[in-house]
């Protein structure tokens, strides 16, 4: 199972509706997550890449005021609460993960 196949099933565990990258023909079902990979980071020594974790932006959208915060933290080590945002009764949380499997 890859890396990104993983953390969509980890992902699924929180909400049902879970989407790779924002879908165009889909009608989206809240509450959700839209997740996308970024540019990985590496950690470099001796002029040498020893780590690459791959970068993914989780985006978690719901009509309620929930958040996932606590389950993101405990099912991932390497992951941040970057922003929340509300508006017009939509909730956002906005997550880095680095994952790598």
């Amino acid at each position: 199972m890859t890396g990104r196949v993983e953390l969509h099933s980890k992902l699924k565990a929180i909400v049902p509706n879970v989407y790779y990258q924002k879908p165009d023909n889909i009608e989206i079902q809240y509450p959700c997550i839209i997740y996308e990979r970024w540019v990985g980071e590496s950690i470099q020594a001796n002029n040498k890449k020893y780590v690459i974790h791959d970068r993914y932006i989780v985006n978690f959208f719901s009509r309620k005021e929930d958040s996932i915060e606590l389950t993101m933290d405990a099912l991932f080590n390497y992951c941040s609460l970057d922003t929340i945002h509300a508006q017009k009764n939509m909730y956002q949380e906005t997550y880095t993960v680095y994952y790598r499997k």
